[in-house]
This record gives structure tokens, C-alpha cells and sequence, in this order.
């Protein structure tokens, strides 16, 4: 496969270059540049805030996808701040997983700082229903209505995450760039087998949606051996 832009972690991991399969990504060095996209059917659960006054810190659960090759991978995003009184400060800690359990264990460490939780029997049942979302977060498929975008718009990488010290919560999506590094994606796949998945997915199943040409009726007509004069497949003879 030949690649054209940025540097990834995966990008030696292929047996010699093959011309016919390209894969052209945003020229961006680290994913905070990457350009986001607002218009996809990838919408999941928002952030989870969280904070402590007495270990004196605060941050979020970020849930995010990343989609590679048309596949889905669930994962999910811890940011800390050292310091909760300064709204102003960038994040102390990041942390990013695509594992299950140990995402839930992320959230139980944080059960008791989070905002609207405490000891009361419906902020409990909220807490219970996050965790329950969460936990569905991370059994997400693909729906024939995100697979037929992707064909549509051949998109071989797309990912949900948003700058760590992003404040919004728009849904946004940023697509075929260099930077599955930043997302620590080699946590969930090796540089071999993403090489390869891109590869075949770009060479075997992006092809299958290019938009087909609209023949004319004469051109169709000629296709099928007839002359559109006469209307014969054969002229007359003497």
C-alpha cells in the first residue's frame, strides 16, 4: 500500500509498496489539527465530569469511537486536572483504554467525585445508569446506516475523541489522518494487522462504491451490438 501524508505508527509494518493501493490522509502532525467533521451518524454518549476537593483534582470520561476499515472500536478517555480551581489549566493526566473492564474500573475509581452523585437513592440510580450506558458504549456495531456513510463518503479512518481540554460537547468527528498514535490505538491493534485491514479494505471494498456511469439510451443501445439507425444488429443485405 502506498501512503501519502503525515507518519503513523503502522506505516512501516507493510511488505513492499503496491502502487495501485493508495491511501491519501490529512497532512497533520498531532490529532489536536486535524479538522472535525460535524455532519456523520457516529453519535454516542457525552463526557462524564467528575471532581474531588479533597484529592484536589478534576477532569472528565470522554467515550469515543474509532473506526478503521469498517470496523468499530469502542474506547474511552480519562482526563485529570491537577488543580479543580483553575478552570483555566490544560489537562495533568490522560489515559485512553479499549478495554471493557478495565474502562469500568476507571469509572468506579470515580464513583463518589461525580457530579450528581452521592448518597442519595436517585442520584445512586443515575450513577448505575451511566455505568450501564458505558458498558453498552463498549458493545457498539456498525449500523447499516454508518456503513452505508462510509462507503458513501470512503472513509477508511474516522474517530469521535476531541482535544482533552476541549469544553464542548458537540458531536464531531474527525476522518483519515495520521494520528491513531495520539488515540494509543496500537493498545487495540498491532502495526501489522492495521497495515493489512487498511490495505484490504481500501484495494477490496472501497472500490465496490464508486458511483457507476449513467449510460444514454443510444449508448446503451450500441452496447448491446444494435445500430441506431436501423435498429438491426445487422444492416440489410443484397
Amino acid at each position: 500500500m502506498k501512503i501519502i501524508g503525515g507518519h503513523d505508527y503502522y506505516d512501516g509494518a507493510g511488505w513492499g509498496v503496491d502502487d495501485t493501493c493508495v491511501f491519501i490522509r490529512k497532512k497533520c502532525a498531532k490529532i489536536s489539527d486535524v479538522e472535525y467533521v460535524t455532519d456523520h451518524p457516529f453519535k454516542h454518549m457525552t463526557r462524564i465530569e467528575f471532581g474531588s476537593r479533597s484529592r484536589g483534582e478534576r477532569g472528565h470520561l470522554q467515550p469515543f469511537l474509532v473506526v478503521l476499515a469498517g470496523e468499530i472500536y469502542p474506547g474511552l478517555r480519562e482526563v485529570i486536572w491537577a488543580n479543580h480551581m483553575d478552570p483555566y489549566q490544560l489537562h495533568d493526566r490522560v489515559r485512553t483504554t479499549y478495554d471493557l473492564e478495565e474502562a469500568l474500573g476507571i469509572f468506579d475509581a470515580h464513583v463518589g467525585s461525580y457530579h450528581g452523585i452521592s448518597f442519595l437513592q436517585n442520584e445512586l440510580i443515575a450513577g448505575k445508569q451511566r455505568r450501564e450506558r458505558l458498558r453498552e458504549h463498549f458493545s457498539r456495531k456498525l449500523t447499516p446506516e454508518q456503513t452505508d456513510w462510509i462507503l458513501e463518503n470512503r472513509v477508511t479512518i474516522l474517530n469521535t475523541d476531541r482535544d482533552p481540554d476541549s469544553r464542548s460537547r458537540r458531536h464531531v468527528a474527525q476522518v483519515d489522518h495520521a494520528c491513531l498514535k495520539d488515540l494509543e490505538f496500537f493498545k487495540c491493534l498491532d502495526p501489522a494487522t492495521t497495515h493489512m485491514r487498511i490495505a484490504n479494505f481500501i484495494s477490496g471494498v472501497l472500490p465496490s462504491s464508486r458511483e457507476t456511469i449513467d449510460l444514454s439510451n443510444k449508448d446503451r443501445i450500441r452496447k448491446a451490438g444494435f445500430d441506431t439507425v436501423t435498429s438491426f444488429r445487422k444492416g440489410p443485405e443484397t
